[in-house]
């Protein structure tokens, strides 16, 4: 029972980061959500910690809008 509350809770983190941070762009959110030690496994480049975190987000944000067709 303590690993299935385990998983629920981890899919729920995951759920809030990406609904607060990819769908609603609040990029403050990654302040409460990812622990200082964080370290991104799946975006080269990006330093460990949340600042490096949202450094790259707002590259891929960027990035986003200038593509044709976005406003």
């Amino acid at each position: 029972m303590y690993v299935e509350s385990n998983v629920d809770t981890n899919k729920a983190l995951v759920r809030r980061f990406i609904d607060e941070v990819f769908v609603a762009g609040a990029a403050g959110a990654v302040d409460e959500i990812v622990a200082p030690d964080f370290v991104p496994h799946s975006w080269p480049g990006t330093g460990p910690g949340p600042a490096e975190l949202k450094s790259a987000m707002a590259g891929m944000m960027r990035q986003l809008r200038a593509m044709p067709g976005r406003t």
